[in-house]
């Protein structure tokens, strides 16, 4: 099982989701020892990852980031969509990126 991405409202309503069924996800994430990711080394593999509205500029520059090692189509569509959830994350105030462990 992979890491599900969703978009939450403050009250935990999901207004759009990623699934991950694949796991294409994990081996695109940086370790979390990797001091050149400020949010995305922290997603938990086997727990939730909430980032909110302030860290979505950073977040998205560092999917820009991990694009670089994606290989193939299946993965890159993936990043597509996360980045298009943290988009609409950004957009309003009281909305979250959450990142969904196993």
């Amino acid at each position: 099982m992979g890491i599900n991405v969703q978009v939450e409202t403050e009250y935990g309503k999901v207004i759009d989701r990623v699934l991950d069924s694949q796991n294409l996800l994990g081996p695109l994430l940086p370790a979390h020892d990797d001091e050149s990711f400020f949010c995305l080394r922290f997603v938990d593999w086997y727990g939730d990852t909430i980032f909110n509205r302030p860290q979505m500029p950073t977040v998205l520059a560092e999917l820009q980031t991990i694009r670089a090692k994606a290989t193939s189509p299946a993965q890159e569509a993936l990043l597509d969509a996360i980045e298009r959830l943290a988009r609409l994350a950004l957009v309003e105030p009281h909305r979250y990126l959450k990142f969904v462990g196993d």
